[in-house]
């Protein structure tokens, strides 16, 4: 039997795509997904839509989220495909000039922006835009990426407007296949929908590839052994409280141990932390964890580099006081953690430390803690520039510390700060919150985040 490669899997998806290519009609594809496929099936939609895919047909990507809205949702993608068209300060991401050097467009084309924002204009106007293209006859297949944690599922949606797509259009988008969502059905019976199911083994694949890396060094040589070991030890994790996961951690540290550098120590001991994290071995993981830390802070003053390795040791060590519900000590890690993280201008992980830390605060009932700190995150986020904002883990907190905040601040207060999140979101923070999905966010506890009674 050949062994997976990424390559091979990669090919599987063409040949599954080369199914349904020629078959007239199909309005709306779904692929059914296992989840490690996820990624590999979006990566073959975003080949097709890269001057090397294949097929005929030309690939457009739609990111707006379904908000649970069918005008909202309609106006998003409107917007979205208007701003395809808008001057771009990188060339390899403006589409129109990308249509007219591969000589596709044989007219001028601009969009009709005065038309009513609504899905049958949106459709029409794409026509349009086909219509502009010299001897084009192949239609456009519009990708709506998976969107797993959205509080409005895209079923619906779908369903609605599967008999409105007109001739020259088709639509695709993902679901999982152990998990379905997308409760389609043809209601005309003229086969409308096709599922895509591709058999894939990308864990193979990966594993595979990172072996072959490996090989492709002689054996004696020390840092070949290392990697080769890393794939050894990670393949026990598959299995809680795994007995050979301490005798593999133990032959990697020794190998380490022979290359001698401070980088392969600490890496190894940030690696074995993590490997008996992944088992459930609590004690073992933060004691590895430990002496990581104790390394790295000795070296990190002079080398930001070994930074990076302190800063994943100190979340797996508060992860695991939190799982132990040593929220204290917790604590004591993610103080510490946001301290040297502003020290090292780590905005990220400063507003991450003190988010956390929120959390905690609110597991514990302290709910005006907890709200000071959300409000910590968001200073420590406000550093970061605005598109990473808008696409991280701060519109969460920005959720929380709206829904907290109206449980524990008067309303002037509440008004204030949606006034400094909108100048740190924009102007349509309301709408982006609800398209990524945080009102679906609540703490660990079994109770919604606005419920205070004790």
């Amino acid at each position: 039997m050949i062994a997976a490669s990424v390559a091979q899997e990669f090919y599987k998806l063409r040949e599954e795509w080369h199914k349904i290519d020629k078959i007239d009609s199909w309005k709306i594809a779904v692929w059914e997904a296992e989840y490690p496929d996820v990624d590999i099936i979006d990566k073959f939609m975003e080949v097709e839509r890269s001057p090397i895919g294949i097929f005929d047909d030309i690939f457009f990507r739609f990111e707006s989220i379904y908000p649970g809205d069918d005008k909202a949702f309609a106006a998003m993608l409107w917007q979205e495909y208007l701003e395809w068209f808008e001057p771009v300060a990188h060339p390899e991401k403006d589409i129109l000039q990308a249509l007219l050097d591969a000589g596709l467009l044989t007219e001028a084309y601009k969009p009709a922006e005065q038309l009513e924002q609504n899905l049958s204009n949106l459709w029409q106007e794409l026509l349009r835009l086909r219509a502009a293209m010299a001897g084009f006859n192949a239609r456009f297949v519009l990708y709506f990426p998976i969107v797993p944690y959205n509080n409005y599922h895209i079923s619906d949606w779908f369903q609605k407007v599967m008999q409105t797509v007109p001739e020259g259009l088709r639509l695709v988008t993902m679901d999982f296949a152990r998990d379905k969502r997308l409760n389609l059905y043809d209601e005309k019976k003229k086969g409308s929908i096709v599922y895509l199911r591709p058999v894939l083994d990308m864990p193979a694949a990966i594993n595979n590839e990172m072996k072959k890396s490996s090989s492709n060094y002689n054996t004696m040589d020390v840092h070949a052994r290392y990697r080769q070991q890393i794939i050894v030890l990670m393949e026990t994790t598959t299995v809680l409280k795994n007995p050979k996961t301490g005798s593999e951690v133990k032959k990697l540290l020794q190998i380490a141990q022979e290359i001698g550098t401070p980088n392969a120590i600490i890496g190894s001991l940030l690696i074995a932390s993590q490997a008996n994290y992944a088992i459930n071995q609590l004690s073992e993981s933060n004691a590895y964890a430990d002496r990581a830390i104790d390394l790295a802070e000795e070296k990190m003053d002079t080398d930001p580099n070994y930074y990076h390795m302190w800063k994943t040791c100190v979340m797996i060590k508060a992860a695991v006081f939190t799982m132990n519900k040593a929220y204290k000590e917790a604590l004591v890690q993610y103080e510490k953690l946001a301290t040297k993280a502003s020290a090292f201008q780590d905005v990220y992980y400063a507003m991450e430390a003190r988010r956390l830390a929120a959390l905690i605060y609110y597991e514990r009932k302290d709910y005006n803690l907890a709200f000071e700190y959300l409000l910590l995150a968001l200073l420590a986020g406000a550093y970061m520039d605005i598109e990473m904002r808008r696409n991280s883990l701060y519109i969460h907190v920005a959720y929380l510390a709206l829904e907290l905040g109206a449980a524990v601040r008067p309303k002037p207060v509440l008004e204030e700060l949606k006034l400094q999140i909108e100048e740190w979101l924009g102007a349509d923070w309301e709408t982006l919150l609800q398209q990524e999905g945080v009102a679906a966010i609540k703490t660990k506890s079994k109770k919604p985040l606005f419920n205070f009674k004790n």
